[in-house]
């Protein structure tokens, strides 16, 4: 935590990726980067997700191999900008 001029905290965004479970098969689908590290996304029968904890404001990128064409974010109230750029 930092201070800010005011005097008033400030929370830095940290990011705790989780190692993969054993014997985790890796998605072959999905790519996640959380404030830009990678983080594992495993693939379990046709899901794929990634696990990892955070503290503060953070962007997600999630990256598909075909360019997105629609997508639902939800709770929406939870994304402060969600926008898509090609297939992240």
């Amino acid at each position: 935590m930092n201070c800010r001029t005011d005097g008033r905290a400030e929370i830095v965004p940290v990011v705790e990726s989780y190692p993969a479970p054993p014997l985790a098969e890796t998605s072959r689908d999905h790519r996640v980067r959380v404030l830009h590290q990678r983080v594992f996304v495993e693939r379990y029968a046709d899901v794929s997700y990634a696990r990892f904890a955070m503290r503060g404001p953070v962007t997600v990128e999630i990256e598909v191999e075909s360019p997105i064409a629609s997508h639902t974010i939800f709770p929406a109230e939870r994304v402060a900008a969600p926008s898509v750029d090609g297939n992240v």
